[in-house]
């Protein structure tokens, strides 16, 4: 029985692998209708949306286009063959690759982005649109195996809207790029493309191994010094404004789930060679670094603002997040300060969301910007 008992748990602990992007071998219930009724109805609200004379149909249009190419996408990505196969059973084609429309054959995985579970506490960024939000997966090496610079661990997603053109004789599957493009061009009518902005980010979090590295951080600095590096979350685009937010102690990238551009990995323990400081002598008020850099200005030339949290007392100047009081992590001069109920915990509130959000894009139209998502909160 002893024998028995010590088998089991061996057996349940084998069943338990890496975690795998979402697969479709069979097709979804939902999905099993006649091919030509779907391409049809798909072709007829595409033609609506080409035509500006009938945009008070544009919306219902919109939608019947949507649902008819989600049903088509299942059937492209389910069964058997490769994705040129299954395009050409449906009587359709695979687009050619270009700077806005993504290559298949570099994705290790793609599905939509409705097959991603969100945990309910997340407020989802959408756009509205047309097409079918999807996620893209190129896969990486794992935590500690060398892998191109700026790459992140286990893979990158690729944020991708789905869609399906009518314009020539074959239909054509596209694969729009959505970190650099926001339309779609149909007979050259612009519509905003559809997006889910959450789902990729969240992805990589379930597949990524860097948030595992938050406690062997804190007690063997120098085990992961490899990781201390920056990493994309997207393809580096050069038209882009780089966003770099770096995460604190017993902590790792995933402290900024939402929509975070670039991460950095490692703490400042890792940084040195020789008898290096611990995160936690760091912290203390008589850490010789903490006091030399609480003696230097800061740098000009720099915006800096502040989202602090009150643990609930309403009694800044004399409040605390329950770990770091109010005095340390207020600075100044800073352009803002915003004080918000909450534990150590900032990150996660939807407060911070917002408030990073109101920074960036006053940020961005200091720099002149004229374009700007405006992805809707749900």
């Amino acid at each position: 029985m002893r024998l028995l008992l010590l088998i089991f748990p061996v057996i349940v602990l084998c069943q338990c692998g890496a975690p795998q992007p979402p697969s479709c071998s069979i097709l979804p219930f939902g999905s099993r209708v006649p091919t030509s009724t779907v391409l049809e109805t798909a072709r007829a609200n595409w033609e609506i949306l080409a035509n500006p004379k009938r945009k008070s149909e544009w919306p219902l249009a919109e939608t019947a286009y949507n649902d008819a190419i989600a049903i088509l996408f299942d059937k492209l990505r389910c069964g058997p063959g490769d994705w040129t196969d299954r395009a050409g059973k449906l009587g359709t084609e695979i687009s050619a690759s270009s700077a806005t429309n993504g290559d298949l054959s570099k994705l290790d995985a793609l599905f939509p982005a409705s097959a991603v579970k969100l945990p309910s506490e997340y407020r989802v960024q959408r756009d509205d649109g047309v097409g079918i939000p999807a996620v893209g997966w190129r896969t990486t090496s794992p935590v500690g195996v060398p892998r191109p610079a700026f790459y992140p661990p286990n893979g990158q997603p690729r944020n991708t809207t789905v869609a399906l053109d009518f314009s020539t004789a074959v239909p054509q599957w596209k694969f729009f790029k959505r970190w650099v493009k926001n339309t779609y061009e149909i007979e050259g009518t612009p519509h905003h493309l559809a997006a889910n902005w959450t789902a990729p980010i969240n992805f990589f979090w379930y597949m990524c191994e860097l948030d595992d590295l938050r406690i062997q951080n804190v007690l063997l600095p120098n085990r992961f010094t490899e990781e201390t590096k920056l990493y994309f979350l997207e393809p580096y685009n050069p038209d882009k404004i780089p966003l770099v937010m770096v995460h604190g102690l017993v902590s790792s990238p995933d402290a900024y789930p939402p929509g975070s551009k670039a991460t950095v990995e490692g703490d400042a323990a890792a940084q040195s060679s020789v008898r290096p400081p611990t995160s936690i002598t760091s912290l203390s008020p008589k850490s010789r670094s903490f006091t030399g850099f609480n003696q230097l200005s800061l740098p000009k030339g720099i915006t800096f603002h502040s989202i602090i949290g009150d643990k609930g007392h309403n009694d800044t100047p004399h409040s605390s997040d329950g770990v770091v009081p109010y005095w340390s992590s207020h600075i100044a001069p800073v352009e803002s300060e915003l004080i918000i109920d909450s534990n150590h915990s900032v990150p996660d509130k939807a407060e911070t969301s917002d408030e990073i959000r109101r920074i960036l894009l006053l940020h961005l139209r200091q720099e002149g910007a004229t374009e700007i998502s405006t992805a809707k909160k749900q």
